[in-house]
């Protein structure tokens, strides 16, 4: 007695649309995610960039100001919000499309915070086209007198 086999069926081999659209899904939100991520990365290093930018400069005004005779003028007399002569600063000028400038002003106040002493606050603003105003202050304590 013979035995009839039927035809074995052809397997299937491949995906279906629908697998490939579902992978292409998975994938597109995975290379979105790492594309926002590169950007949120860069506008941080950006901001630091600027904030470490200001602290130099507001340090080198405060050394400048610690490096002045103790019965200098410019430590023993009251100044307001006193403007940077140099006005402006562009601190990157090898990337002057970087947008920020830096504005340095300090405050002097002698006999503070007791005699003898002047408190000297050093504060640089900057703008730039991704942040809005920033401001940094930077203070020290120097003694005054003869």
């Amino acid at each position: 007695m013979a035995v009839m086999r039927r035809p074995r069926e052809r397997e299937q081999e491949g995906f279906t649309l629908l697998e490939v659209l579902i992978a292409m899904t998975i994938m597109g939100v995975g290379i979105l995610a790492i594309g926002l991520a590169q950007l949120s990365s860069m506008k941080m290093s950006s901001k630091s960039r600027s904030l470490q930018q200001a602290m130099y400069l507001a340090q080198e005004q405060l050394d400048f100001f610690m490096s002045l005779p103790a019965n200098h003028t410019d430590l023993t007399t009251p100044v307001v919000e006193f403007a940077d002569p140099a006005g402006a600063i562009n601190a990157f000028e090898e990337d002057p499309e970087d947008g920020v400038a830096y504005t340095r002003t300090w405050t002097v106040e002698p006999n503070t915070p007791s005699a003898g002493l002047s408190r000297i606050t050093i504060f640089v603003n900057w703008d730039s086209a991704h942040i809005s105003t920033q401001r940094i202050e930077l203070q020290g304590i120097r003694r005054v007198g003869s």
